[in-house]
């Protein structure tokens, strides 16, 4: 059995017009590269026309207390977050 990748880009159109993501947004990429959920943050800005803001390394470190200047210094417009970092 295969599993086929044939539902991500219905998934990205649709994030991208629900969350209003298009030219001129800015979608911070919190996710690590090695997690499932960076294709969203990924695919989301390729196919709106959309930044993607890849913090630097020093930053995914410390990434959940460094969030809110991460935001302000790159003009984040966009952003997936777990509930536990809100928390």
């Amino acid at each position: 059995m295969s599993v086929t990748h044939t539902g991500l880009a219905s998934l990205t159109v649709l994030e991208a017009d629900r969350f209003g993501i298009g030219v001129g947004s800015r979608v911070l990429q919190f996710a690590s590269p090695s997690f499932d959920a960076a294709v969203c943050e990924l695919m989301v800005a390729l196919v709106s026309g959309a930044e993607l803001v890849v913090p630097d390394a020093g930053s995914r470190v410390d990434m959940a207390g460094r969030l809110a200047s991460l935001v302000q210094e790159h003009s984040v417009t966009h952003l997936y977050l777990p509930p536990s970092v809100l928390a």
